[in-house]
């Protein structure tokens, strides 16, 4: 079968894999790496060389923590409609999101970096709860003497130094930064026509 494969193949880029149960493996991930994309001016999530099947959007102007909640769905209305403020569940997707973020910032329309992530505090269940509904995802990257309810129910990751961001209670519609949405990528099953002008 591999053979076959291999003969379908451009030069230097077939499987290598002998093993059915490896072929396998590799042909469904290879699928899933070329089927995922996002929508223009959307940046998709790689982590170690690896697509994922999320895309974020840097909101362009100053806003509350709630405005920004508001905007992502509007934001990704052409495409999914379930835009979000970001979900952060690793370390790596955090570092991500930080170099996004910076590669996407334009300091003469935003002084100090920082943008808002889809995570609150729920005065019914006394918990954090992220935007999207998780509730037990165990990742934080809170600042010293964070967080802080008497600041205020919302987050918000603020740059301490270079690509390093900390996450700050801040109040949800008085203190002002940049949303960051998050969506799903397109894919076979969700087509994402392309923008014409």
């Amino acid at each position: 079968m591999v053979i076959q494969i291999g003969e379908l193949a451009s030069p230097r880029m077939n499987f290598t894999s002998f093993k059915h149960e490896s072929l396998v493996n590799e042909l469904e991930d290879a699928l899933c790496q070329v089927n995922c994309y996002c929508p223009n001016g959307w940046g998709q999530l790689i982590l170690e060389h690896r697509k994922y099947g999320e895309c974020f959007f840097p909101t362009k102007l100053d806003a509350s923590w709630t405005a920004s909640k508001y905007e992502c769905p509007l934001i990704s209305q052409e495409h999914t409609g379930n835009g979000h403020l970001v979900y952060v569940n690793s370390e790596l997707k955090n570092e991500f999101l930080n170099q996004f973020y910076m590669e996407n910032w334009a300091p003469e329309n935003q002084e100090t970096p920082n943008y808002d992530i889809g995570y609150a505090y729920d005065k019914t269940s006394k918990k954090y709860v992220w935007v999207n509904g998780v509730t037990n995802n165990p990742y934080t990257n809170w600042a010293e003497k964070q967080p802080n309810i008497g600041e205020g129910d919302c987050v918000q990751a603020v740059q301490e130094k270079d690509t390093d961001f900390k996450w700050y209670s801040i109040d949800c519609a008085t203190r002002s930064g940049r949303g960051l949405c998050q969506e799903a990528a397109c894919d076979s099953d969700f087509y994402c026509p392309p923008e014409v002008d």
